[in-house]
């Protein structure tokens, strides 16, 4: 399936411009005839899922931010963009993916929510206009798929079509019209016992073309159908293998062209009767990425090319792979053996097969130089990753020899702080010991004090009664 954090616009003097999130931002850069821009910020602290349309010659990009706020940006010549937001009501929008398409007087908006129950999610539309939101409808309630929830398409500017699963291996699709808000029927166009790992959706004026990748127990395959008017075509199997990773459909001068990718090696075909029949398969040798990456790919009305999604280079800054014509080919084994039970000359077979070994070994050469290169790239990103992880080391460092000084000096006023409390204490100590002998020698005065009062009292009492008693002894004396 295609990825939700890239995304790819032609526009209508045939530039590429690709929008792609990283590092919790959004960037963008341009590709013309003379090159690829530098990589630019749009915005910054943004979730993964955005949304990118194209309308009267002006780029239109729908993101939402970590706070939950919901913006629309614009612009006509990728320099100066106008930002605006439409939402003040703040959500979680982390996980929600969601497909935009302008007209003249609106933005027409598709998203999805989870629902009550778990891994079913429901399918909403709503309309910005006049500088606000119209109520939501919900169209259909689905079981998303990997990282793309639901997928869309246009059979024209106000038509346009939603696939989604409904089931387990069951793929519908659902017309809707815009203006007036029409939803259309609902019909399944794919089901499959096994699961489908991945899909890739066309429209043309005749047709809807499916590429699909099933993967049952042991083996994989690659099938196209096709839908015309109300009837679907046969499954018709393209491809059968171990493994399979993605699949690409795409139309292009007239030819229905099949790509996909099994082991690492891409293989293509192509159909010349719209998809009626096919060419026998061929191994792509063309420039072909090593991390390649499926985003979703937008054009404008009535553009030469016909395509939904395209593959891009995960390692290259997710640059455009695909689109060009192969440049040689390698038959597969059948068509070899095919072509060898066919009366020939053996000279002329001497001579194609030289030529094809020649190719061969240009194919090879050019191959090397190509690896040489990437090696080369990943040989800088490395050195410069390791200047980066070097910087650190040296940050960190100086940040744990501060700290390691920091805890030093805190060591040291810690045992100062013990030194004092410890000075304090024996003044406490000794100060408690002078109140204690104070009280005692207080005490003691005390006692002293009482004790010779009492002794004088009893002398005195007695010596009132001894100078009595001589009183008394002299008046007996006089009286005698």
């Amino acid at each position: 399936m295609q990825i939700p954090y890239v995304k790819y616009l032609k526009t209508k003097n045939q530039d590429t411009l690709i929008v792609y999130f990283e590092r919790n931002a959004l960037f963008f850069k341009v590709g013309t005839n003379s090159g690829w821009s530098h990589s630019q910020m749009i915005a910054d602290e943004v979730n993964p899922s955005f949304a990118l349309s194209y309308y009267n010659g002006e780029v239109f990009l729908l993101y939402s931010t970590r706070l939950g706020e919901l913006y629309i940006v614009k612009t006509a010549d990728f320099i100066q963009w106008d930002r605006k937001q439409i939402s003040i009501e703040k959500k979680d929008l982390s996980q929600t993916k969601f497909f935009m398409t302008i007209d003249q007087s609106a933005l027409h908006l598709f998203y999805h929510l989870p629902t009550e129950t778990a891994g079913v999610h429901a399918l909403i539309y709503t309309v910005f206009r006049n500088g606000k939101w119209e109520k939501p409808c919900q169209i259909d309630r689905f079981l998303p798929f990997g990282q793309t929830p639901f997928l869309t398409g246009k059979r024209n500017p106000r038509h346009i079509m939603l696939y989604y699963r409904t089931a387990r291996n069951i793929v519908t699709v659902r017309e809707m019209l815009l203006s007036p808000s029409t939803i259309g029927s609902m019909y399944p166009v794919i089901q499959t016992p096994y699961p489908c790992t991945d899909l890739s959706i066309i429209q043309d004026e005749e047709r809807i073309h499916m590429l699909y990748i099933v993967r049952s127990f042991f083996r994989s395959q690659v099938i196209y159908q096709y839908k015309q008017s109300t009837s679907i075509s046969a499954p018709r199997v393209l491809w059968e293998g171990g493994s399979c990773e993605q699949c690409l459909i795409f139309k292009k001068n007239h030819k229905l062209e099949a790509m996909w990718t099994a082991t690492g090696q891409p293989y293509c075909c192509q159909s010349v009767d719209n998809g009626n029949s096919f060419s026998p398969i061929e191994r792509y040798t063309a420039l072909f990425p090593y991390h390649c990456v499926k985003g979703e790919f937008l054009t404008e009305d009535k553009a030469i090319l016909n395509a939904s999604e395209a593959f891009g280079d995960g390692q290259n800054g997710f640059q455009l792979a695909v689109f060009t014509p192969a440049a040689s080919v390698i038959l597969l084994e059948n068509d070899i053996m095919a072509a060898s039970k066919e009366p020939h000359d053996y000279l002329g077979s001497f001579t194609t097969t030289q030529q094809s070994k020649n190719r061969q070994i240009e194919e090879l050469t050019k191959l090397l130089v190509r690896r040489g290169e990437e090696l080369a790239n990943l040989n800088m990103r490395w050195r410069e990753r390791q200047n980066r992880v070097e910087i650190e080391k040296q940050n960190l460092a100086a940040q744990v020899s501060a700290l390691e000084t920091e805890n030093i000096v805190l060591k040291e006023k810690v045992a100062s702080l013990e030194r004092e409390n410890k000075k304090l204490e024996e003044i406490v100590a000794s100060q408690s010991q002078k109140e204690q002998k104070k009280e005692e020698e207080d005490s003691l005065e005390e006692n002293i004090t009482v004790l010779p009062d009492e002794s004088m009292q009893k002398t005195v009492v007695e010596g009132e009664t001894i100078n009595t008693s001589l009183f008394e002894q002299e008046d007996d004396s006089v009286l005698s």
